[in-house]
């Protein structure tokens, strides 16, 4: 049955599992059930911060919402809560993610979205290390100065398939170190860059 296209400006949270290959050929059962409970984390918090989960492929997850602000406090405070659960395992055991989040005009149709800053999102998060977030300027702008976090400056990049160069910031959740067997990307909280209260306490009425 056809579906109409509506068209609005969302921002769009992208979220992808790192070295998930490695975890499923070490022990695929146990890395399919840890990715589920993950899952179900995350869609309890997308939903607490007023977006909604359009897709749940293999081990990567698509979000959207009305509001940067709240797709921005929800990244972070998923990072938090899913460092809480990784603290506790082995590092070959961990399960981090990798987020990026990118806002413009978007194509719904049913519960799929479509558009240039789905691809971005997702080209974000490949660029993004482990427990990190990395969003776009036009997602940079529009939370400047009403939230208490830091950002670092990325510069300009091109990206897969995205014209044109994208400029981004990479933000820091109050985690430890994420780094997982077998990664080199470093620690994605140096000291100094953490917000000053978990963003997990902070909803948006």
């Amino acid at each position: 049955m056809y579906q109409a296209l509506t068209r609005s400006v969302s921002t769009i949270l992208s979220a992808d599992v790192s070295g998930f290959s490695r975890l499923i050929s070490r022990n695929d059962v146990g890395a399919v059930l840890t990715i589920n409970r993950h899952r179900h984390l995350i869609a309890q918090q997308v939903e607490q911060y007023y977006g909604r989960v359009v897709d749940m492929a293999g081990d990567s997850i698509l979000a959207v919402f009305d509001s940067s602000l709240n797709a921005v406090r929800c990244g972070l405070a998923m990072q938090e809560s899913l460092w809480a659960r990784n603290r506790r395992l082995p590092v070959a055991e961990r399960m981090c993610f990798r987020l990026g989040i990118d806002q413009g005009s978007v194509l719904h149709q049913g519960e799929r979205v479509y558009g240039e800053a789905v691809n971005t999102a997702a080209r974000l998060q490949a660029i993004a290390p482990p427990g990190g977030v990395i969003i776009s300027a036009a997602v940079y702008r529009q939370v400047l100065g009403l939230l208490p976090l830091k950002a670092e400056y990325q510069g300009e990049r091109m990206l897969k398939n995205i014209p044109g160069r994208v400029a981004s910031y990479r933000l820091f959740p109050r985690i430890g170190d994420c780094r997982q067997e077998g990664d080199d990307s470093g620690p994605c909280t140096p000291s100094g860059l953490l917000a000053e209260r978990p963003l997990a306490s902070m909803v948006q009425a």
